[in-house]
């Protein structure tokens, strides 16, 4: 009768099971881990494997319908997202906050490399205080 060694291994103990994965790994292009971090996760509670794992699942399914969105609409997308960085409600958006959304997302595509995040908002906030021909005006001098 010839045994897995899985069966065999399902039986060790926490320290034994750790040295078992320490030396596969090893034969694995001589890959070292140390048998420390094996046992780390060996005695882990379950709870907390699977809170990972949750947390993982809820992330890729907001990564997944933000990029839907994107590919949808990016003029939107980038538009929603700058107002949650805002706290712009689009709901209560006033004109001055709407000039400045657009007027941002076109200095967004102008050059999408040179626009940081802080350069996109401090523009937003410079056009909804002072208004687009303040703004066009100072540009142009």
């Amino acid at each position: 009768m010839s045994k897995q060694f899985y069966d065999e291994f399902s039986k060790q103990t926490v320290d034994k099971m750790a040295q078992s994965i320490e030396d596969m790994t090893y034969l694995y292009d001589e890959t070292k881990v140390p048998k420390s971090h094996y046992k780390k996760h060996l005695t882990k509670g379950i709870e907390e494997m699977i809170e990972g794992s949750v947390e993982i699942n809820f992330i890729d399914i907001y990564y997944r319908t933000m990029q839907q969105l994107k590919k949808e609409s990016e003029k939107r997308y980038f538009q929603s997202v700058l107002c949650i960085d805002l706290g712009v409600n689009p709901s209560k958006i006033t004109p001055s906050q709407y000039q400045a959304l657009e007027m941002t997302w076109a200095v967004f595509t102008e050059d999408k490399k040179k626009a940081s995040r802080e350069d996109l908002i401090t523009y937003f906030r410079e056009v909804e205080t002072n208004g687009a021909t303040f703004i066009l005006e100072k540009d142009e001098d």
